[in-house]
């Protein structure tokens, strides 16, 4: 699973990220936030919002191409087929310095709507831990729903909970 998450991150951060990028051999991204960006901010959403779907496609393209071929394998056999897949994503990744900056990863990600939302509540630190509070209070508040859900759906809500947890 982390390989789809892996696969779905970098495209979305190669799809938005400046063309001009520095450091990448030439390469940049495919700025799709700036294009849109002459539309006003909500064009920028929208260049994000398509960076995230490219993402979200691509990783779908790979776990299906990796899962047809694997759905009918058992027990030690479909764990080696996951560990070798990760094991061959995770050196891609690392060895292709001209597109994921190899071992230090993609660092020039740029904050959507940042020309909107300008406010800074402190440093970084301080930031990050609102942006984590935050997080963290969205998962909670999501998966009390879900479960809540699932839960006035019967038996088989009750089935479907079993398994998620």
């Amino acid at each position: 699973h982390v390989a789809y998450f892996m696969i779905g991150a970098y495209v979305t951060v190669v799809l938005t990220m400046p063309a001009g990028a520095a450091g990448y051999n030439g390469i940049g991204g495919f700025a799709l936030p700036e294009i849109f960006g002459v539309l006003g901010p909500v064009g920028s959403l929208f260049g994000w919002v398509l960076g995230v779907l490219g993402g979200m496609i691509a990783a779908a393209l790979i776990s299906l191409a990796v899962g047809v071929p694997t759905l009918r394998l058992r027990e030690d056999y479909l764990a080696i087929t996951a560990l070798g897949i990760a094991t061959i994503l995770t050196t891609v990744v690392n060895d292709e310095e001209w597109l994921f900056n190899g071992p230090f990863g993609i660092n020039t990600v740029h904050t959507p709507l940042r020309e909107v939302f300008p406010l800074s509540l402190g440093g970084f630190t301080v930031n990050m831990v609102i942006f984590g509070a935050l997080s963290l209070a969205t998962f909670a508040l999501t998966g009390y729903w879900l479960v809540r859900v699932f839960q006035r759906q019967g038996r088989r809500g009750r089935l479907i909970l079993g398994v998620l947890v």
